[in-house]
C-alpha cells in the first residue's frame, strides 16, 4: 500500500472530523482489501480525486508481483548465439559422450512452482512462534487498553474468530488505532456478508501462509483450506 503525504495533508485540512475519518477509512480499506466505499457529499468529492491514484498504485503492485514470479523461474530465456558467417572459423568442440543407454532420457523437468511453495511454507512456519498464545493475549490487551477496542463481542463472540483476528493484526503489524479499526471493519463486513466463522478463519490462514495482504473467503476454502497448526489455549475473549 502506498499512502502519499498529500492524502494525509488533505485529510488533516478537512474541518469536519467525521468527513476526514470517513475518507481515511475509505482510502485504507480500498488499498488493503479492495473494498469500494459508499460515500456522499464532501467525502465522495475527495474520494473521486484520490481513487485514480490508488488504482494506479495497485496496478503497479500487481505487475511487480508478476515480474517477481517470472524472476524466480529464471527470467527471460537467453538469446541463442548466431552461427559464425565463415564455417572455417567454427571452433573445435569436444563431442559429448553419449548416454550409456540411449533409450533413457534424463529428467530435466523441474516443477518451479512446487519448489517456490515449499520455500514459502517453510518461511511462514518458521515465524509461527510470533502467533503464540502469549503474543495473541498481549495484542488483545494492548488494543483494549490503548484504543478501547474489544473485538470479541463484535466477532460473533467467537474465541476462534477473535484469535484469527488478533493473528491477522500481528501479521499485518497493525499498531495504530486507524489500522486496527480498518482491519476490524473488514472482518465485520465478512460476517455481514454471511461468511461462516470457519471460512473466515481458513481464509486468514491461507492469506498468511501465502503472504497475501488481503483476505478472500471462498467456497473452496470452506472445504479444502490449509489449517494453520495451533497449540495451547485460545486467547480470552474478554
Amino acid at each position: 500500500m502506498v499512502f502519499y503525504r498529500s492524502f494525509l495533508d488533505t485529510i488533516l485540512k478537512i474541518d469536519n472530523p467525521e468527513v476526514g475519518y470517513e475518507l481515511f477509512v475509505a482510502v485504507t480499506s480500498y488499498s488493503l482489501y479492495g473494498i469500494e466505499p459508499k460515500l456522499t457529499g464532501m467525502s465522495d468529492a475527495f474520494w473521486t480525486l484520490i481513487k485514480p491514484q490508488l488504482d494506479a498504485n495497485l496496478r503497479k503492485y500487481e505487475n511487480g508481483k508478476k515480474g517477481a514470479r517470472h524472476g524466480i523461474k529464471g527470467g527471460r530465456p537467453k538469446t541463442p548465439k548466431k552461427p559464425l558467417t565463415n564455417p572455417k572459423e567454427t571452433p573445435k568442440l569436444t563431442p559429448k559422450k553419449p548416454l550409456t543407454n540411449p533409450k533413457l532420457t534424463p529428467n530435466v523437468n523441474v516443477n518451479v512452482n512446487d519448489n517456490e511453495n515449499v520455500n514459502v511454507n517453510k518461511n511462514v512456519l518458521k515465524d509461527k512462534n510470533i502467533f503464540s498464545f502469549e503474543n495473541l493475549t498481549d495484542k488483545h490487551n494492548q488494543i483494549k487498553r490503548d484504543f478501547q477496542i474489544d473485538s470479541f463481542p463484535k466477532l460473533r463472540k467467537s474465541k476462534d474468530l477473535n484469535k484469527s483476528f488478533l493473528t491477522w493484526l500481528i501479521y499485518r503489524k497493525a499498531n495504530s488505532i486507524f489500522e486496527v479499526e480498518a482491519h476490524l471493519k473488514s472482518f465485520i463486513k465478512l460476517i455481514k456478508d454471511r461468511y461462516t466463522t470457519e471460512s473466515i478463519i481458513l481464509a486468514v490462514d491461507h492469506a498468511i501462509l501465502n503472504k497475501h495482504l488481503s483476505i478472500h473467503p471462498t467456497e473452496k476454502l470452506k472445504t479444502s483450506g490449509y489449517k494453520w497448526p495451533s497449540k495451547g489455549p485460545i486467547p480470552p475473549g474478554t
